[in-house]
């Protein structure tokens, strides 16, 4: 079975991860590097320091080709969104064979109303080889393929004006009045007009819309002197904030809604592409928590899902598990790891939240998801801790929300008591069905034959779309500008080492080169990496 990387810390290619003041350039490299010695590609994002956020590289285009290599580190063959950053908004894209590509032209942001005046984002959908490279071309020129995102800010009555140099379209206004939606063919997302928060989900070849609000929550860390010793014991307190700041990004790659409250940036973005990329919305939050004092940040999912207090998180990326919310344990005891996915099920749909970084989970309601993101302390927890956490640095939380119809189970029949094994039909896909010839590519979490009922087993399953889903978050694509300066004969259109894809089921084993810390010289020393 497939295992995910759970404990280890990556670098996912987010261009929401740096602004103008995180950039930096593609560069030259020192001189002290020989012709043999240079690399030919080089990354478009370098992380600077382990503890540090990726700084996203500016590749510089012109009238003459500037080639682009992304590569796919899984082993099957996906449809993936790249984006990276370019010094001109007259910007297309181009295969390797010349033929232009539709790309959406974004504005780079310093903040809630800041626009950088020399740094674009071009987005384009991708097809990538299993475990190969394709190769894309960036020019400067003026293509109908290219189109330039609409924007949209509310301001909340603050005298905040965005600072443009007139590229793109805005449309201010203070508050929200309308709808607020945005949609792909697989989906349509309702916000909140007071939040700007994500508040319903309508997938749509279901029936029922889904109502999943999103918030933002503290926990206050009080302080009690039981038997002569200090323990910290949590206590939920509402996220006061004032009315956040909301910026509204339509275009035809993607469209995104981005909140700027005091300690946390959250952005949701749906993607208008075919396959699994548009099936779930992407959130992330860049949680800055270094100005609290004994609190802890948790991002709160309630849906309308009957979940009855149980829900399901993955045990180190292996199996899912059964966790159970007990009202008799105080709320620390009923926190549980989630390495990859944890998700929560009723009759009728599931709803999954899938992660590219462990955090904790935890259930404290029926129909309710609790993510504890970051946590700053000025104590001990007398929990084996031994000194304070005040060392927090600015993170990066990565997420997939994933909504499925469910069908072919009846909760109130499959029960824990329940020594029929035929009268519960299985909800889910099990890996088993990766081998089959119906495409993963679909929101359906069930009608698979009637095998053993997960909900009488200590394990349950994923779907096979939420496996795979997991599985490319957990791997994104990786894009390598060619150096400028580098002679070299032109590059091939692809590299694709497979003939086909690999079964769901199988994961490579590779081994990876250590990259020496001078000069990028490849070290002689190799390390078993195990993805």
């Amino acid at each position: 079975m497939s295992a995910g990387p759970v404990m280890m810390s990556r670098s996912h290619d987010r261009d929401v991860m740096a602004g103008p003041s995180r950039i930096a350039s593609l560069a030259p490299e020192p001189a002290a590097c020989t012709a043999e010695d240079r690399t030919r590609c080089r990354r478009e994002d370098v992380q600077k320091a382990q503890d540090a956020l990726p700084l996203k590289t500016v590749i510089k285009v012109s009238v003459q080709p500037r080639s682009l290599v992304i590569h796919n580190p899984f082993e099957q063959e996906r449809i993936s969104v790249v984006s990276v950053y370019v010094s001109s908004p007259k910007t297309k894209v181009l295969t390797a064979a010349g033929k232009t590509v539709k790309a959406q032209i974004s504005a780079v942001w310093d903040g809630a109303t800041a626009m950088s005046p020399d740094t674009y984002q071009v987005s384009f959908v991708a097809r990538l080889p299993p475990l190969g490279l394709a190769v894309y071309q960036l020019v400067e020129g003026e293509a109908v393929e290219s189109v330039k995102a609409d924007y949209t800010l509310f301001t909340r009555g603050r005298n905040n004006k965005v600072l443009s140099d007139g590229l793109f379209h805005f449309n201010e206004l203070d508050n929200i009045v309308t709808d607020l939606t945005i949609e792909n063919s697989y989906l349509k997302l309702w916000f909140s007009q007071n939040s700007g928060l994500l508040e319903q989900i309508k997938l749509k070849k279901m029936e029922r819309f889904i109502t999943t609000i999103n918030s933002m929550m503290l926990y206050i860390t009080l302080l009690t002197f039981p038997r002569s010793s200090t323990e910290s014991w949590p206590l939920l307190s509402p996220y006061v904030s004032e009315p956040p700041i909301v910026r509204v990004t339509r275009g035809d790659i993607f469209s995104e809604v981005v909140c700027y409250f005091n300690h946390v940036t959250h952005t949701v973005r749906l993607y208008s592409v075919q396959g699994l990329e548009g099936q779930s919305p992407e959130l992330t939050n860049i949680v800055d928590i270094r100005g609290e004092f004994n609190r802890e940040i948790v991002m709160r999912i309630t849906s309308d899902v009957n979940s009855q207090n149980k829900f399901y998180s993955d045990l180190n990326g292996f199996q899912i598990q059964p966790r159970q919310t007990l009202s008799k344990l105080p709320l620390q005891a009923n926190v549980y790891p989630m390495c990859t996915m944890a998700y929560i099920q009723d009759e009728g749909s599931r709803l999954t939240l899938l992660t590219a970084q462990s955090l904790g989970i935890a259930s404290l309601r029926s129909g309710q998801l609790e993510v504890f993101m970051d946590r700053r302390l000025m104590q001990d927890d007398n929990r084996g801790l031994g000194q304070g956490l005040q060392d927090n640095k600015i993170t990066f939380n990565l997420f997939r929300l994933l909504l499925e119809k469910r069908t072919g189970v009846d909760e109130r029949r499959c029960s824990d008591t329940d020594n029929d094994p035929d009268r519960c039909s299985v909800a889910v896909w099990s890996l088993e069905s990766c081998h089959s010839d119906r495409s993963p590519a679909t929101n359906d979490a069930g009608n698979q034959g009637k095998h053993r009922g997960e909900e009488k087993k200590s394990v349950s399953f994923p779907s096979l779309l939420s496996h795979v889903t997991s599985s490319f978050l957990n791997h994104p694509v990786i894009s390598m500008a060619v150096l400028s300066d580098f002679g070299a004969p032109p590059l091939l259109d692809a590299f694709s080492p497979l003939q086909s894809s690999m079964p769901c089921d199988m994961h490579l084993v590779n081994l990876r080169t250590i990259q020496a810390k001078v000069c990028f010289f490849m070290s002689r020393k190799n390390l078993l990496f195990s993805k």
